[in-house]
């Protein structure tokens, strides 16, 4: 039984080198790579534009054979997280790259989304002002005004 009990505690040790995800859009996710390997991400959707924190240790490929797939290479220099935001045809997703000796996850599939980015921050009034073209009264000419006052999160 104590055999058991040590091969399962192993076995969920650390982070899983193979997973499949549901991403929250209003996180940023966390991908652990090590130096020198390779990782694969599953994206739901194609892939449109990736852009990345730290080109010199983050290098990134849209796959030629899946649109969906991003490979991510950490060159063996990199000794801090960089990110990556990747676009894809109907979402955004912001990912952490985080250098580690110990820990390297070889392919996360993201199944799905939810969530949407937060709007944090104070809140401030905005003044809008419309003019409409002019208009004839009683043989003069007036110029319309619309004011009108819109709360907005920045």
């Amino acid at each position: 039984m104590l055999c058991f009990n040590l091969l399962f505690s192993l076995a969920f040790a650390g982070i899983p080198r193979i997973s499949i995800v549901t991403s929250d859009l209003s996180q940023v996710g966390e991908v652990y790579v090590a130096p020198g390997l390779v990782s694969l991400i599953e994206f739901p959707q194609n892939i449109v534009e990736v852009r990345v924190g730290d080109p010199r240790s983050v290098k990134v490929l849209i796959s030629q054979v899946s649109p969906k797939e991003l490979t991510v290479y950490l060159s063996s220099s990199a000794s801090s997280p960089s990110n990556i935001i990747v676009r894809s045809e109907r979402r955004v997703f912001v990912l952490d790259i985080v250098p580690s000796r110990k820990d390297h996850q070889d392919y996360i599939k993201i199944r799905g989304a939810f969530g949407s980015p937060s709007l944090n921050g104070p809140e401030k009034f905005l003044e809008s002002v419309k003019i409409a073209p002019s208009k004839t009264t009683q043989g003069q000419k007036v110029k319309v005004i619309k004011r009108e006052v819109v709360r907005v999160s920045l």
